[in-house]
């Protein structure tokens, strides 16, 4: 313990009652014991200014139960001892003042202050207090002694500065013991190396102990402190403690003497020392000091950050209290990232702004102003020397701001660069998103179109219709499914309340022009829907509350349950379908209508209420016959003439038959737990549900012993016939409808068949929506129907629609096809060596014949044509090519070609056929008549002989040109071969150990792309015919499709396939992922082969020819190119 410090102890000015003495050498240097101390006989003054006898001790005496045994240290207040205690037998520091302190004096107020308050802290890093005296004759301290340096000789005896860990760790056990300090609302406020002794020093590990809590005081106490006063210890205050705004004292005080002891140790000097003492207070608070990483680059960031945020200017910048600084210190000792950050330029020279707001407000003036003033003091320089020198020093300084600045703008510049390349970046990675999400949202819409989840294939593909100022990633396969969607599925709109019926207004003399569709809902509105564009017409509202049943009349008229009546309660009436009105009450119901039917001849009108009965109108009679049935009468069926109904019973569960004009039992068949009836338009059967069984029945209306029972995908809700019975609709109890077709067999289920089982339905499509559980369904064509759901949803299905052109050619077996535009049509070489052309004329019907191109009496063997369409070369078996133009008229009709025949050197008694090939711009035609010989020709040059030629082992599969007409690629079943055309050579020349059926070069000539037998596609290294990755193709079914038979990259990135079977497939080749597949013919694969696929440069038109044996078909699909679809009202607000 000593109250010594270098080179002053404490400087304390602004008034006397904080006012102690300065113990210093004459030199400067720290006084050690025996060095000039106080000796007996030695004055000082006391408070009132009297002088004041010091005390003489000298080794050996006795003070109560201590013996005095050597001088420890002195300074301006008193006296470090080291004691025996004879007592207890140890060795213990005791302080004693210079002299006698009277009672109420300050510094008799202080010295018990500092025992009280030592006294209550128990740390291993502080002194502890064992013992106090203080009274009127005596007073002193006794503490533990603890042998070994101060911090402040220790640092002395150091060559160099402490390594950081062991700096670190001794200012973090300072800080845990100064935190027992801070807990208990005391602070110390005089802490410096002098103060802090070191324990096993001579060790890698030493203890730092701090003693000496004279100056030290609660937070709350503000007794024998005077604003002004300067508490604390040379460069080791605070700002606030050099300030002298003792108000403004705290834990953090102590918090920024640490960070000035963690500073000296870890760089060697002081961050704020100086010559003279009024430079040190003036560097405290108005100085920054340098960064201690600027001292000693090797310093981690987080220790210098600690470092820094201690010895911030600001208390509430820094730790709140010692222990924050310790949990820091912690973090790291233990190799973990603190709470402290860096402060960089930036915020540094904001925090000087703050702290010298006049400075800097003068500097900005002072930017503007010099620039002015140089102007002015420039033409008065030759009027006085002295007024020169004044504007060049100005000018030197305008310099600097100048200078200043321009590191500003540059640094503004710099944040500016880094914040675009930062939104760049993150508009790339946006970007990757986006193609990601494209991908996959691609792939699970082909996968639910194929399900028949239209609604989610839907909403998939409305997801990926960009946002203004999005990059739009759509394209060929977008566009395909999106029409083949349309065609299939549409949502019309909704209700705001639960669907209960849809109904058709059929078109007529009375009626709409063309179909309507009629809906009603628990929303108590009636919509009208134009069946072919799914548009609202119009709707009714005010029907007095909700809507459960509903009916069309052959009139137009519809038939209504109003919900309720005075007096008569729930009533099936007839409306105005126009103005709502209310046309005639049919007859009334005590319960909720649950349904009602109309018979074709509209003689009969039935009504079911749920759990009572049914009641029979008949025009006829102008009266109505009640049937008990007890059944929810959802749904019941109502004969086509009315004669009778076939119902549903409970208790007993029974289908029955009843007369509609006596009430009379027809028949019955005891069933258990049947539920909804609905009956068969044109036939004598009808179908029923068996609740919570997954399958519905068929009985025949006049023989209920004759049944037949079809199993469904789930359990059935709502059943419904088509207007021709030929179709049948399922709905089950989520969003899905099952749809069935009759089973073609002769008379089966006819009025001409009197006995038997109903006829056989099988199902053909099981599709859904995005709506909820669909309560009622209307067929509006044979195959199309019109739901609405639980939620309200109006959706149209249409599961057998296509949204693609087909034409049909019989009699035309082709090997090879190429599409033509303006009119459309296609060239087909048929097997047999014909060159036909094949018109899809737009008013032309399925099974019109195709007409010959070139009349030939020796068969051909392959034939090409130019990407204009305007040239046709053909071989023939003889060796001779023949280049056709002039084929096609200004109309597009067919007309006598002009030829010109050129032999070839080429001759094989092969009968196989061979393929042709033109490059993009028509200059060079490859040639193999035989498929194991190849010519190419510069179309340029003179055709009398071939540019190069080549003779192959095995017949060849393939030949392709690259987009720059660089390359030539040839495949087949020996291997594969890239032509240099510019050369002759051969790149490379490689067995293949799959056969290569198909190649295709991107439109940049980058990547080449040949499909394999098994169906995959492999991209080929053009330099080594190298595989470089491969790509196994998945079909729709969940199987391996088959060999590739056309392939057409549609841009840069993504890649069309087609297997022979008929499917497509689509693929991302740079992200190396399938899109998806999609089946353009699903009929017999061993049946068919693709022998084109054209997309036209606008992207906009996708033909398919397929040969099928004995016809060809040809599929055309056209759509808007600019702009893509983008989305209906009605699809804006699906999910």
């Amino acid at each position: 313990m000593s109250d010594r410090d270098s080179p002053a102890e404490r400087i304390q000015t602004g008034g006397a009652d904080e006012s102690r003495p300065v113990s210093q050498s004459v030199d400067g240097s720290q006084r050690e014991p025996n060095d000039g101390g106080t000796q007996a006989g030695s004055t000082t003054r006391d408070e009132g200014g009297r002088v004041a006898l010091r005390r003489s001790l000298r080794p050996g005496e006795r003070l109560d139960h201590f013996v005095l045994i050597e001088l420890l240290g002195e300074g301006g207040f008193g006296q470090v001892w080291l004691a025996s205690d004879i007592r207890l037998g140890r060795e213990v520091a005791i302080k004693l003042p210079h002299r006698r302190l009277r009672p109420g004096t300050l510094e008799a107020r202080r010295f018990r202050r500092e025992a009280e308050t030592a006294a209550k802290l128990t740390h291993p890093n502080l002194v502890p207090i064992l013992e106090a005296v203080i009274d009127d004759d005596r007073a002193y301290i006794v503490s533990e002694y603890c042998p070994g340096p101060t911090l402040n000789q220790w640092l002395r005896e150091r060559s160099a500065p402490v390594p950081p860990r062991l700096a670190v760790l001794i200012v973090a056990q300072l800080a845990d013991g100064i935190s027992i300090a801070h807990d208990r609302g005391l602070i110390h406020r005089d802490i410096k190396p002098s103060n802090i002794i070191l324990t096993n020093a001579e060790t890698d590990l030493p203890v730092p102990r701090l003693a000496d809590f004279g100056l030290a005081r609660a937070k709350s106490d503000t007794s024998d402190t005077h604003v002004g006063a300067l508490i604390g210890s040379g460069p080791y205050m605070s700002p606030e403690q050099a300030s002298g705004n003792t108000d403004e004292h705290g834990p953090h005080s102590d918090v920024h003497a640490l960070g000035v002891l963690l500073y000296e140790m870890l760089t060697g000097e002081s961050p704020f020392a100086a010559v003279s003492e009024l430079d040190t207070i003036r560097r405290i608070i108005s100085q920054d000091p340098p960064s201690v990483r600027r001292r000693r680059p090797s310093l981690s960031r987080d220790v210098s950050a600690i470092c820094q945020r201690c010895l911030e200017k600001q208390p509430s910048r820094r730790y709140r209290n010692a222990g924050q600084l310790h949990r820091d210190l912690q973090l790291v000792l233990d190799g973990r990232p603190p709470t402290a950050r860096p402060v960089g330029k930036l915020g540094r020279t904001w925090r000087w702004t703050t702290r010298n707001r006049g400075l800097a407000a003068m500097a900005a003036a002072a930017a503007i102003s010099l620039l002015v003033g140089i102007v002015a003091l420039s033409a008065l320089a030759i009027q006085s020397r002295r007024h020169a020198a004044v504007s060049e020093a100005q000018s030197e300084s305008l310099r600097r701001s100048l200078e200043r600045t321009q590191q500003q703008r540059e640094y503004a510049v710099t944040q500016q660069k880094r914040a675009q390349d930062n939104e760049r970046q993150a508009q790339r990675t946006r970007d990757r998103s986006r193609r990601t999400s494209y991908m996959s949202d691609m792939s699970l819409a082909f996968l639910r179109f194929h399900q028949g989840q239209y609604g989610e294939a839907r909403r998939l593909l409305n997801r990926q219709v960009p946002q203004p100022g999005e990059v739009d990633l759509r394209s060929l396969e977008w566009c395909l499914l999106d029409s083949e969607v349309k065609s299939r599925y549409g949502v019309w709109g909704g209700h705001t309340g639960r669907g209960t019926e849809v109904a058709v207004i059929p078109a007529g003399p009375h009626g709409p022009q063309g179909d309507t569709v009629v809906t009603a809902a628990r929303d108590g509105n009636l919509i009208f829907w134009d069946a072919d564009s799914g548009l609202e017409k119009r709707r009714l509202s005010g029907l007095d509350g909700r809507l459960d049943a509903l009916a069309v009349l052959p009139s137009g008229r519809l038939i209504i349950s109003r919900p309720k009546w005075p007096i008569l309660g729930p009533m099936v009436i007839t409306i105005d379908p126009h103005s709502g009105e209310t046309h005639s009450v049919i007859h009334s119901h005590s319960t909720t209508v649950e349904s009602i039917r109309v018979s074709a001849n509209a003689e009969v009108i039935a009504s079911g209420s749920r759990y009572k009965n049914i009641r029979c109108y008949s025009r006829e009679n102008q009266s109505s016959i009640s049937i008990a049935n007890g059944s929810r009468n959802m749904g019941f069926g109502l004969s086509t003439d009315g004669s009778f109904l076939l119902t549903a019973r409970r208790d007993p569960d029974a289908l029955q038959v009843w007369d509609t004009r006596s009430g009379a039992l027809i028949d019955q068949w005891l069933v258990a737990s049947a539920g909804q009836v609905a009956m068969a338009h044109q036939h004598p059967y009808a179908a029923y549900q068996i609740r919570d069984s997954v399958g519905f029945g068929l009985v025949r209306n006049d023989d209920l012993s004759q049944r037949r029972w079809i199993e469904t995908t789930s359990h059935p809700h709502v059943i419904e016939f088509s207007g021709d019975d030929r179709y049948l609709a399922v709905a089950d109890r989520r969003s899905g409808v099952e749809l069935f077709e009759l089973v073609s067999s002769k008379n089966a289920g006819s009025d001409t068949e009197a006995v038997g089982p109903p006829p056989e339905y099988r199902s053909i499509a099981y599709v859904a929506g995005l709506g909820g559980r669909i309560e009622s369904v209307a067929f509006t064509g044979s195959a199309e129907f019109t739901t609405v759901s639980s939620d309200g949803a109006v959706e149209r299905y249409a599961p057998t629609r296509a949204s693609h052109r087909l034409d049909v050619f019989p009699q035309v077996d082709s090997y090879e096809m190429v599409s033509v535009q303006s009119p459309p049509g296609a060239l087909s070489l048929q097997h047999d060596g014909e060159l036909v052309y094949l018109p899809i004329e737009a008013d032309q019907q399925d099974g019109r014949v195709s007409q010959s191109v070139f009349p030939s009496h020796t068969s051909l063997r392959s034939f090409a044509i130019t990407s204009d369409r305007k040239t046709i070369a053909v071989s023939d078996r003889d060796g001779n090519l023949h280049l056709l133009t002039h084929w096609r008229d200004q109309a597009g009709e067919l007309q006598t070609p002009r030829v010109r025949t050129i032999a070839m050197p080429l001759a094989s008694q092969s009968t196989d056929l061979g393929m042709s090939e033109f490059s993009i711009s028509g200059r060079f035609l490859a040639v193999m008549s035989d498929p194991a010989e190849l010519a190419v020709y510069d179309m340029n040059s003179d055709l009398s002989a071939p540019l190069l030629q080549r003779s192959y082992a095995n017949n060849q599969a393939c030949i392709a040109f690259a987009p720059n007409e660089q390359r030539l690629f040839v495949c087949g079943y020996a291997g594969i071969e890239m032509i240099n055309l510019e050369t002759g050579v051969s790149d490379f020349r490689l067995p293949s150990e799959d056969l290569v059926r198909t190649a295709c070069f991107s439109p940049q000539s980058d990547r080449l792309i040949v499909g394999l037998e098994n169906g995959s596609i492999t991209c080929l290294d053009q330099q080594t015919g190298r595989a470089q990755y491969t790509l196994h193709s998945v079909d729709i079914t969940g199987d391996h499709s088959t060999r590739s038979a056309e392939m057409h990259f549609i841009d840069d990135a993504k890649l069309m396939t087609m297997g022979r079977d008929g499917i497509a497939h689509f693929w991302n080749v740079d992200q190396r992922v399938q899109l998806g597949s999609f089946a353009v013919y699903s009929g017999d694969a061993n049946c068919q082969e693709c022998q084109c696929v054209e997309i036209s440069h606008q992207g906009n038109t996708l033909i398919v020819g397929l040969d099928q044996g004995s016809q060809t078909a040809i599929y055309r699909w056209t759509w808007p190119t600019t702009p893509l679809p983008t989305l209906t009202p009605a699809e804006k607000k699906l999910p």
